[in-house]
C-alpha cells in the first residue's frame, strides 16, 4: 500500500473547507463546468448573497435565463 495517496489529501482539504463555509458536498465534482472552468452553483450562490439587489434585478429582467447570462458574462469578462 502506498504511503501517500493524493485523494486522501484532497478529501481532507475539502472537509476542512466545507467546515469553514465553503460550498461543498460529496459528488460536487460532477457539477464542475470543465470547458468554462467554473462551478456555476458557487458563482450564483456568491452573487445572490453578496449582491442581492443586483441578482434580483437580473432575475426580474431575464427570468430563467439569468443564471446562464450571469455565468456567461463572468466567463467572457475573465478572459
Amino acid at each position: 500500500m502506498a504511503l501517500y495517496n493524493e485523494i486522501e489529501f484532497e478529501n481532507d482539504i475539502c472537509q476542512h473547507l466545507a467546515a469553514h463555509g465553503w460550498l461543498y458536498a460529496e459528488g460536487d465534482a460532477a457539477h464542475y463546468d470543465t470547458p468554462r472552468a467554473i462551478y456555476p452553483a458557487d458563482l450564483l450562490a456568491w452573487v445572490r448573497v453578496s449582491q442581492p439587489k443586483a441578482w434580483e434585478t437580473l432575475s426580474k429582467n431575464h427570468g430563467a435565463a439569468a443564471e446562464t447570462m450571469l455565468t456567461n458574462a463572468c466567463i467572457s469578462n475573465a478572459s
